[in-house]
């Protein structure tokens, strides 16, 4: 599998003879049978694994390049250059996969990153016009299809305004 953009969710059955592969960029991760979310992003990739095991190799270096296994819970960021890895509680896995149910889970994340989160899953993109909005905080849960239903909760809980302008929704003071 070749992942140009986004994000995915996988599951694979474990096959010795033949291992499953997601190509994202110069990266590629080797399904040794597990669950794992893979997300793409300009600078590279982060791969979560959620069961099994996976091992991260870059595609094209030398067999000195950095690779990583991964085990549950195992948070890894791959650039062109480096991959790291942390390892997370399984909680905050089953949070960053509430996409796959239809609703986006925030914990103590900042406006800017809840809106650019929405605005990965619908046309009407959110705008947070002002930097100090931008930090303000938000917990809950929210169907990731209803913009409307978060620019709300900022109005009537923030107190900050919005205005719907069709294809945008601008956040401010």
């Amino acid at each position: 599998v070749w992942l140009t953009k986004g994000e995915a969710f996988f599951q694979v059955r474990h096959d010795d003879q033949h291992p499953g592969t997601v190509t994202v960029g110069d990266h590629k991760i080797i399904d040794i049978g597990t669950k794992f979310l893979v997300r793409r992003q300009d600078d590279g990739m982060i791969v979560s694994l959620v069961e099994g095991r996976a091992r991260i190799e870059v595609i094209g270096m030398d067999s000195n390049a950095q690779t990583a296994e991964l085990k549950p819970g195992d948070v890894a960021r791959a650039t062109h250059t480096s991959v790291s890895v942390l390892h997370t509680q399984m909680a905050k896995l089953e949070t960053e996969l509430g996409w796959r149910r239809g609703v986006l889970i925030f914990h103590d994340t900042t406006l800017a990153a809840a809106a650019a989160e929405f605005n990965r899953y619908n046309r009407q993109q959110l705008i947070v016009a002002d930097p100090s909005v931008a930090k303000l905080t938000v917990d809950g849960t929210f169907p990731s299809a209803r913009v409307e239903t978060f620019a709300r909760l900022a109005r009537d809980v923030l107190g900050l305004r919005v205005e719907n302008k069709g294809d945008r929704i601008v956040i401010a003071r």
